[in-house]
């Protein structure tokens, strides 16, 4: 089978693969990363896609990624992120930062337990500008 070709029922064979002939993940369409990373939840979209390459952290950048924020699973999400144990401080970093990444087109937001109403208001203020 010559590099490139499918291997029979339209798998890419391992052979391909090790030749050179699949796919890169950093060649995939802009517009088809930021419609799958704004699937992804805040941890993802903080600490995992940015770092696997120039072209995902690009695309994880646009504010079509961040429409949708929930916060509500704190514990797991401030380890994930590598928060230091002031968890309202920490939450109000991480809230900030992705609030700056929405824009104007915030949908919809999960807020943790602690959360409160300063917390609240500065979404509200940012959200109408």
């Amino acid at each position: 089978m010559a590099t490139g070709e499918r291997a029979p029922g339209g798998k890419i064979s391992d052979a391909d693969v090790a030749g050179g002939g699949g796919r890169r993940w950093d060649d995939l369409n802009r517009d088809l990363l930021v419609a799958i990373f704004g699937r992804l939840g805040v941890a993802d979209l903080i600490a995992g896609v940015p770092f696997v390459c120039s072209s995902w952290r690009d695309a994880a950048r646009d504010p079509l990624c961040w429409r949708e924020l929930d916060f509500r699973e704190w514990e797991p999400l401030s380890r994930r992120l590598g928060a230091h144990g002031d968890d309202h401080a920490d939450f109000t970093g991480i809230l900030h930062s992705v609030i700056a990444r929405g824009h104007q087109l915030l949908k919809s937001i999960y807020f943790p337990f602690f959360a409160d109403d300063i917390d609240l208001l500065y979404v509200a203020e940012r959200r109408f500008l």
